[in-house]
């Protein structure tokens, strides 16, 4: 997501998920992800990675393994929102 983003959860829908993805990373390179500092997964070149997050504001930051990174803020709305 672009940092800023406003993000609505559905009602009634079950393990909602954000996707997200790094345009331009060169195919095969690791990315490591992290939600709030904590460690939230990995994904490969341009593939998506997703991830749930409850309700409230979440820092999400990507990086390569030679420690570049990049970090956007995200506002995940409650049910209904």
């Amino acid at each position: 997501p672009e940092d800023g983003a406003v993000i609505a959860l559905v009602p009634g829908t079950l393990d909602q998920r954000i996707v997200c993805r790094v345009l331009g990373n060169p195919e095969g390179e690791r990315l490591w992800w992290f939600a709030d500092g904590d460690a939230a997964g990995e994904s490969v070149g341009t593939e998506p990675f997703t991830l749930k997050l409850g309700p409230g504001r979440h820092t999400l930051t990507c990086s390569t393994a030679t420690g570049d990174a990049a970090a956007v803020t995200v506002e995940v709305g409650g049910r209904g929102s």
